[in-house]
């Protein structure tokens, strides 16, 4: 039987649909919202469903979220979310907290091997042969009012999540995962892994690594400060200065404005107050000592090239053996880190269950304690004697 839905745009209502959710003791959440021209994302609906009604939430209309926050903050109480990185980052923003406990059926489902990365529509065909409603994909959530189909569509993903989280926790359970799901999710939700440090955001800039050391750490602080600016104007980074740009910027290392205003397209992408500060901040960069920059790997001589291809040989079987997606255990970058550094390396490999799965034996095969071999058509491992 399909669930009943309902929208919820008064205190009255709010008071009412936690007072229902209060009953069960796991919610299932899910949020809509828009960041297109903004920073921070604009939360346009809340989706919650526990064991009866789905209730769809409206914080446009004005009304005091406080009785929410209570019950979705509530560590007694298990929240469920797909993919729900996003949603957590909003909540964070909003109240700064997170809700805790959780169950993300997306990272579950990869680790038990029904497939990496799915998206919700995806996972509940897979699982339950439902197929979600698409039609209102493209709808703005900020304007109103809102029409019953599209009330209809964002309730559709709490209707099922409920129910896959209870077939995920059975086969985790099963295939003894449970602490996996957890050590998972401590890395991927932790609050310094949702909150943005400035000081870090150059990682995310595209073309940054391929500087020269100079010309990196100017691209360093300018994206310090482009991220500081973009949160304080609560606009997109890229409406602050482009990547491109950014990049740009920081291989010229400009010592003064005029310097800076040189560089073709400046003026007619940047503010004048805004260009003052980038020649500023680029000055400052060029003075700090050479250690804070951050240096690229070292480039793989080819013995280490050909270690890493054998690891990601090894990988396959190791995903393979344990029904898992490979690149869920490691990637190409990680691989090359752990032929070049073993045990010093700092990839996720060598970290928690996957270390129990694949980075202990990537550092026997590293070590020389294993090889590989090919007997009647299919690779093994085998202890060297």
């Amino acid at each position: 039987m399909k669930t009943a839905l309902r929208f919820v745009d008064s205190s009255t209502d709010l008071d009412a649909a936690c007072d229902e959710l209060a009953t069960s003791s796991r919610i299932a959440v899910d949020t809509e919202f828009l960041r297109e021209t903004t920073y921070y994302p604009k939360l346009c609906l809340i989706q919650l469903r526990g064991d009866g009604d789905a209730w769809v939430i409206d914080p446009l209309s004005g009304i005091d979220l406080d009785p929410l926050r209570d019950l979705l903050l509530d560590p007694e109480r298990l929240k469920i979310f797909h993919a729900a990185r996003q949603d957590l980052e909003l909540f964070l923003h909003l109240w700064d907290a997170v809700p805790r406990p959780l169950f993300d059926t997306q990272v579950a489902a990869g680790l038990v091997g029904v497939g990496e990365g799915l998206g919700l529509e995806a996972l509940t065909r897979t699982l339950l042969d439902v197929q979600l409603p698409r039609s209102e994909a493209r709808t703005d959530w900020s304007r109103r009012p809102l029409r019953r189909e599209q009330l209809a569509y964002a309730a559709a993903d709490v209707e099922h999540l409920g129910t896959m989280a209870g077939m995920l926790e059975e086969k985790l359970e099963e295939l003894g995962r449970r602490g996996w799901l957890e050590q998972e999710q401590k890395t991927l939700f932790g609050d310094d892994k949702l909150r943005v440090d400035p000081a870090r955001a150059w990682k995310s800039v595209k073309g940054l690594g391929r500087l020269r050391a100079g010309e990196r750490k100017v691209g360093r602080a300018l994206a310090q400060w482009r991220e500081q600016a973009a949160q304080e104007r609560n606009r997109p980074r890229r409406r602050v200065i482009s990547d491109e740009l950014l990049v740009a910027i920081a291989k010229r290392r400009p010592r003064s404005l005029a310097d800076l205003e040189a560089l073709r397209g400046v003026e007619g992408r940047l503010s004048s107050r805004d260009r003052k500060a980038v020649a500023q901040v680029a000055k400052e960069a060029l003075k700090a000592p050479d250690d804070e920059d951050p240096s690229p790997p070292r480039r793989l001589g080819v013995q280490h090239q050909a270690m890493a291809d054998l690891m990601s040989a090894l990988v396959k079987l190791q995903a393979e053996e344990h029904r898992l997606a490979p690149g869920l255990l490691t990637n190409r970058a990680e691989l090359e880190s752990i032929a070049r550094d073993g045990d010093r390396s700092r990839s996720r490999a060598l970290e928690g269950w996957r270390r129990e799965v694949v980075g202990d034996v990537l550092l026997a095969l590293r070590a020389g304690k294993i090889r590989m071999v090919v007997e009647e058509g299919e690779v093994e491992l085998r202890d060297v004697e």
